[in-house]
């Protein structure tokens, strides 16, 4: 990838809401269709707001994702092209001020949390580039399905008789009361 440092936001960076608009290049995009193992990645363009929270502690990332791929139909098996358009919301908070989440015999319970839970924002920052791939991950649909494919049940011919079916003559329905 291409100098990652320029993807790399700390929200002291930050003076109020900034835009960042990124497209991935053709080597970036190489690389997460064979991370995602898609069969063709064309484009990935992504237009973020990032706006310190928490007194510029963390940050808030929205925006959303323009994607073009190729992929494999689950039901004709034949390749198709799809553009898919993500929205993005997170938020990036420094350890000290992420949620404390009640815990239950050594498990953490999540019935009253709202919404996402933060990321854990590192010393780093945020990197941009991997909130990218994290929504491009998650907007492929699992059974990708072209547009105009359906699927039509295979007709084995006539139903056979069940081998059943002789005793249930013979011996009437068992299970009858009268």
């Amino acid at each position: 990838m291409s100098d990652l440092s320029k993807f790399l936001i700390h929200p002291s960076d930050l003076d109020g809401e900034d835009l960042f608009e990124i497209v991935l290049n053709d080597e970036q995009l190489q690389a997460l269709a064979e991370e995602l193992e898609l069969p063709k990645l064309t484009q990935v363009a992504a237009k973020l707001t990032l706006r310190p929270i928490r007194g510029k502690r963390g940050v808030k990332v929205t925006g959303h994702a323009s994607i073009d791929l190729g992929l494999i139909c689950g039901v004709t098996l034949e390749p198709f092209d799809q553009h898919l358009d993500e929205e993005i919301s997170v938020s990036f908070l420094p350890e000290d001020l992420m949620p404390e989440l009640p815990e239950h015999e050594g498990d953490v319970v999540l019935d009253h949390v709202d919404g996402d839970l933060p990321e854990l924002l590192d010393e780093h920052g945020v990197n941009l580039i991997a909130v990218i791939h994290d929504s491009v991950a998650l907007a492929v649909p699992l059974y990708p399905r072209k547009p105009e494919a359906s699927f039509e049940p295979v007709s084995a011919g006539p139903v056979e008789e069940s081998p059943f079916a002789a005793l249930k003559e013979k011996f009437g329905d068992l299970g009858e009361k009268s």
